[in-house]
């Protein structure tokens, strides 16, 4: 979405909500990005907007109320107030004309030096923040830096703005992100120029552990300090490819990712995290192999201990980064199915059957099915374990009976019917009636609430020649497609009825727009076999079921 497209995105209520809302402290804190915070009521919110050629790549904001397009209202607040150019740039007076200078540096010059450097030691010791700034600025850089030595640093930044408070609101934490990009740069600089050096990446963990205790001590309710994470990890992205030599390069990415499970999770998946981007972004495909390698050994050495949290995250993120590398192929036979978490179990078990997988694909769901609390969760695994049995015919055939017998009518068709009658139940017509009329009474529960559920009920139906229960059934049922299929079957049986009854079909919750295109069939198939007054007196007559949608379509169509 671009900046000129906000009128179309957003309603003009929503725009006029976002209008009121106020800003604060926006700055473009790098080109095109740009950040601020928005007052709403006792909460202060932190919104940033990434732009590209005036398109909105990527947008946050910490409140995590999203409306519109996934987005907020004080992230349209800050749209609307870049798009009508309050962005706060300097503006470019043209050539040759002259402004007048500033009296602030006319005054600068004027200072006696003593007197400045007196005023500066007197600011510097009331505002600490400003001396820590002061100090990274001026003061000569080590030749080493130690563990402690950026702790130090950065703890020294925190405390100038907090004070030691424990709770802190979002412009002191702007200030203190600002004093951390000034004091850490040094350090950054620093561990980039040993960067093939292996026991220097102590450094950077140290650099990244201690902005992390701090994410957590602070306790802000903040992207900003993920942000800033991902910020130093960007910066090592080209030096690291610039190693030469394969040795070094491989020996450095082990080690990052070494202590990347030294730390604790949420850090943990920072950097492995980082070291799966490497893999999409590097050319070298010897490279990418290997940090591959590194995951599959991590992750098959992870899975067998009993730490199921560890192995959630990290499943899903090994996976993740196959998937990115077009190498799904080659995990899915140690990838784990996770607990809980079906929507990634299916797709997974759905590459294994695609490759042939099929045993595998067959444990992954027993497996699913044996952890799940309750039964709509199997529906999906037993549909699945349903066409792995129809491969493995007639090995598997009594297998497929029961997942059949138990996924009924879901994910179902009239052979599953007929083949669980005249096959499982052969020669049991006691227990076939009962199974009949234990599913039939549940299909028609769902009758216009599950559109498979109910073609599949008029389906057999028609297929054991029950016409007068389709023709009554039909009054409940909300598809058109059922009426068009059936029509000249219900025609044939009682016409008069038929049209009396699709008086009363299709009410005022039919909303599938593809369903009601089939109004038009409908309505000239009764064009066709009824008389003007057949139709009058029968389906367009004044009565209880006038507003029903196919009535209120067929008022239209018959007035042409």
């Amino acid at each position: 979405m671009k900046l000129t497209d906000l009128q179309q995105a957003f309603s003009a209520q929503m725009r006029k909500k976002a209008t009121a809302q106020p800003l604060r402290e926006v700055e473009e804190i790098e080109k095109d990005q740009w950040e601020a915070f928005a007052d709403d009521g006792n909460e202060s919110y932190d919104i940033q907007i990434v732009l590209e050629k005036s398109e909105v790549v990527r947008h946050t904001c910490d409140c995590g109320k999203y409306d519109a397009y996934k987005f907020c209202v004080h992230q349209i607040a800050l749209l609307l107030h870049l798009a009508n150019g309050v962005s706060g740039k300097a503006v470019l007076l043209p050539k040759g004309q002259n402004t007048k200078e500033d009296p602030f540096h006319t005054m600068l010059g004027q200072i006696e030096k003593e007197d400045l450097v007196h005023w500066i030691k007197e600011i510097l010791n009331v505002h600490k923040d400003l001396q820590v700034a002061f100090m990274a600025r001026f003061e000569p850089k080590p030749d080493n830096y130690t563990v402690k030595n950026v702790q130090e640093i950065t703890n020294a930044a925190v405390t100038s703005v907090t004070k030691n408070k424990k709770k802190i609101d979002q412009t002191e934490l702007k200030q203190i992100l600002n004093l951390w990009k000034q004091v850490h740069q040094p350090i950054i600089d620093y561990y980039l120029s040993f960067i093939n050096t292996t026991e220097k990446i102590e450094i950077l963990s140290a650099l990244l552990d201690v902005v992390d205790e701090w994410r957590i001590k602070l306790n802000v309710n903040t992207t900003k300090f993920k942000t800033y994470l991902g910020a130093i990890f960007a910066k090592t992205i080209e030096p690291l490819h610039n190693i030469t030599i394969e040795s070094i390069w491989e020996a450095t990415i082990t080690k990052y990712f070494q202590t990347g499970f030294k730390n604790k999770n949420d850090l943990a998946i920072d950097w492995l995290t980082f070291l799966g981007k490497i893999t999409q972004i590097e050319p070298n495909q010897q490279r990418v192999d290997f940090i591959l390698m590194l995951f599959k050994d991590a992750y098959i050495r992870s899975t067998s201990k009993k730490s199921s949290v560890v192995n959630s995250w990290f499943t899903e993120l090994v996976y993740d980064i196959y998937k990115k590398a077009n190498k799904t192929t080659e995990c899915i036979l140690w990838i784990k199915p996770i607990l809980h978490e079906n929507e990634f179990n299916m797709e997974v078990i759905d590459q294994l059957i695609t490759q042939n997988y099929i045993d595998l694909a067959e444990q992954h769901c027993l497996l699913a099915i044996s952890n799940n609390q309750y039964e709509a969760y199997n529906v999906s695994y037993l549909h699945r374990l349903k066409n792995i049995y129809l491969l493995q015919q007639p090995a598997k055939r009594e297998e497929l009976f029961t997942v059949i017998r138990e996924i009924f009518p879901y994910y179902s068709t009239l052979d599953d019917y007929l083949l669980i009658l005249n096959e499982h139940f052969k020669g049991r017509d006691a227990e076939a009636k009962k199974w009949k009329t234990k599913v039939m009474n549940k299909m028609s529960n769902y009758i216009s609430r599950e559109r498979s559920i109910t073609v599949l009920y008029f389906e057999i139906l028609y297929h054991e020649g029950k016409f007068g229960k389709i023709l009554q059934n039909l009054i409940t049922c909300e598809t058109a497609e059922i009426a068009c299929m059936y029509f000249d079957n219900l025609y044939i049986l009682s016409r008069i009825q038929l049209l009396r009854n699709l008086a009363m079909f299709g009410s005022y919750y039919m909303k599938e727009e593809a369903d009601k295109k089939r109004f038009l069939e409908l309505a000239e198939k009764i064009k066709s076999n009824y008389s003007t007054q057949e139709i009058k007196n029968n389906l367009l007559k004044e009565n209880a079921y006038k507003h029903t949608a196919f009535v209120t379509f067929c008022k239209a169509y018959f007035a042409k």
